[in-house]
């Protein structure tokens, strides 16, 4: 099976592949006691690109 690249996905399965990163970048950095500063802009930024995610994707 071969593994799917950027390019074979829509933009709305990239976003969503981003999201999750970026999710997983914010749990990890809380579950390791990273700058409390540091995860809340995580957060924000979390917050402001769900909610660009909805406004291009969702219906």
């Amino acid at each position: 099976m071969t593994e799917e690249s950027y390019s074979d996905r829509t933009p709305q399965e990239n976003y969503a592949s981003f999201l999750n990163a970026l999710a997983g970048i914010e749990d990890d950095a809380g579950i390791e006691g990273y700058s409390q500063e540091g995860i809340r802009f995580l957060r924000e930024a979390l917050e402001e690109f769900r909610s660009e995610y909805r406004s291009r994707h969702v219906a």
